[in-house]
């Protein structure tokens, strides 16, 4: 340390602290002066002490101090020592330090995580495993990352976040491996799937599973090597049952496509309705969970009941132009719809995708079911839009089924025929993974007025911080969790309607957040013990983030760092003056 000095950052105007420090100096003094007693003197010394704390704590007096100091080199959990003796020879001006949890090194001091923002503009290299998102959060000035080896375990993880009770969910991700490994997926009652993975380094794997009733679940994914090595974590699973959707089908004739459609989501208990076309001006009409009603023309009143509407390529192209006009605002307002197509007619744009087709040579594709694969014929075509198109199915580089969005709702397609085979063959689940994912993602969203978001990555701890954030329609959110407790929100400075919030699992398993409109959001907290290896992923591509290809604080610089002075000294100098002021008379 070269130097140091005191600056003040004033409560209020010091015209006014020392104006009102001195008027009240002076009426104490008159007072004690007046007063009939011993320690006269040691009284006025008193007043002049108890005032004086009390303007230094006005005053928030803090010292600067001038260091000497050319960065730091901060040892994190699991880092290398080679490559740290190797900085600490290359740059002998650096500072060595560790955090509580990394082995020691040689003249190198420890530190505690929450100590970081003291030296949030020293840091020059970050060894090892790194820091959490929130410790890292502190460095403010660039800095160089260099880790250590990722560890065995899982190292990505994609978890479902829409599953719904008897779906078909995959859960992925990647897996560092030292040896022949074996993943195994288990439910709340049984083994869902495995995978066997050989070799050693990274791998890709995938699982599967149905849910069978919705609700909060904790699966397991355990992990057993070639050496009977086993590692299990609990994998939260949130199934969330069916919602109740009102559809309308549309077809020029009927087909055994939309009569096997139509069954499937009525077992849902989806509200379903049927037109198919018997002449110019007539239609028949089927009815699933609702009652009967008559639509002989797409009207904006009508569409507003609906959350989906399917109808094959001649029905859409045969609605008058009012109708098309509407279905098309109802789309832009939220509505859904899917556009069966079994046309290959090139030439004209498809209403709705604002989308044209082109010729593709083969009339059937194979795609990967729940146990083996499988052929379905498709229409001979791709889909060329203005829009981008957001895939569902793709086979050989083709969607066969996706959508656009259209303002608040979305316009999709299906090219696949006959999907009714895969029932007829025993292949329920392999029908329902291609129409469910289509539907959820198209049908008409539930109107909220506030949406719910965790910043953070998977997993979660206790007594660590969660970032919460809340997308509001013009309105201020209120938001608790599942005790009732209201979490302070502040809105963003920016932003209109995106407020954030802060809080703290106390315990680990499912917790809850909602909002007064009754919007929800569970989440999972894992043991400490679990996601290990994730958690160190997550870290090493946070830093890599962030990390510079080499550090500017590598030669000694003078460095100004700002303390407070701690009130506590204030109060106790308070204290013993007027407790002193207090016992004088009674000497």
């Amino acid at each position: 340390m070269n130097s140091s000095s005191l600056s003040i950052q004033p409560l209020f105007p010091l015209w006014a602290i020392f104006l009102g420090a001195v008027l009240l100096l002076a009426f104490l003094v008159w007072k004690e002066i007046g007063r009939k007693g011993r320690f006269l003197l040691a009284r006025i010394v008193a007043v002049v002490f108890m005032i004086s704390s009390i303007v230094a704590w006005l005053l928030q007096p803090t010292r600067t101090s001038k260091e000497d100091t050319a960065g730091i080199i901060l040892l994190t959990k699991n880092y290398d020592r080679a490559k740290a003796d190797s900085l600490v020879k290359k740059y002998p001006d650096l500072i060595t330090m560790r955090l509580d949890d990394a082995v020691d090194f040689k003249k190198a001091s420890t530190i505690q995580p929450y100590e970081l923002s003291d030296y949030n503009s020293e840091i020059a290299f970050i060894l090892g495993d790194g820091l959490t998102a929130y410790e890292e959060e502190t460095i403010n000035a660039p800095y160089t990352f260099i880790p250590d080896k990722l560890p065995i375990g899982i190292t990505q993880l994609e978890i479902p976040a829409n599953v719904h009770v008897g779906q078909t969910a995959i859960v992925s991700g990647t897996i560092n491996i030292a040896r022949r490994t074996i993943l195994i997926l288990k439910g709340p009652g049984q083994v869902e799937d495995s995978v066997i993975l050989k070799g050693t380094g990274l791998k890709s794997f995938s699982l599967s599973f149905q849910s069978r009733q919705a609700g909060l679940f904790q699966y397991s994914l355990i992990i057993r090597d070639s050496l009977n090595t086993i590692i299990e974590a609990k994998l939260p699973i949130e199934v969330k049952p069916e919602e109740k959707l009102n559809i309308l089908v549309i077809q020029k004739y009927p087909t055994a496509e939309v009569r096997y459609l139509k069954n499937f989501l009525a077992e849902k208990g989806y509200a379903i309705t049927v037109r198919s076309q018997i002449s110019k001006t007539n239609f028949h009409y089927e009815f699933s969970n609702q009652e009967s009603i008559r639509i002989d023309r797409l009207t904006p009143e009508i569409l507003e009941t609906l959350d989906l509407v399917f109808l094959d390529s001649e029905s859409l192209n045969g609605l008058s132009t009012p109708e098309l006009k509407s279905l098309e605002q109802s789309c832009r307002a939220g509505l859904g719809a899917i556009i069966l197509l079994n046309s290959t007619d090139t030439k004209s744009k498809i209403p709705l995708l604002n989308a044209s087709t082109t010729i593709y040579a083969q009339d059937t594709v194979r795609l990967k079911g729940t146990s083996t694969n499988f052929v379905l014929p498709a229409a001979p075509v791709s889909i060329v839009a203005a829009s981008v198109i957001t895939p569902v199915i793709v086979s050989s580089h083709r969607t066969l089924s996706g959508f656009v969005n259209l303002s608040a709702g979305k316009a999709g397609f299906q090219l696949l025929h006959e999907t009714y085979r895969l029932l007829l063959e025993g292949k329920t689940n392999d029908y329902a993974n291609v129409w469910s994912p289509l539907l959820e993602s198209i049908t008409r969203l539930k109107s909220q007025r506030f949406k719910i978001q965790i910043e953070n990555q998977f997993p979660f701890y206790t007594d660590e911080p969660l970032c919460i954030n809340v997308i509001a329609a013009k309105e201020e959110p209120i938001l608790k969790n599942e005790n009732a407790t209201t979490l302070p929100l502040q809105e963003n400075v920016i932003i209109d309607d995106f407020w954030h919030a802060t809080t703290w699992a106390d315990k680990t398993g499912w917790h809850q957040l909602q909002t007064q409109d009754s919007v929800k959001l569970n989440y999972f907290v894992s043991a400490s013990d679990e996601w290990q290896s994730l958690r160190v992923a997550n870290q090493h591509n946070q830093h890599q983030s962030r990390s510079t290809s080499y550090s500017e604080k590598t030669q000694r610089e003078l460095i100004s760092v700002a303390k407070s002075i701690s009130q506590l000294l204030f109060f106790i100098t308070f204290l013993l003056s007027s407790g002193f002021l207090w016992l004088a008379p009674k000497l």
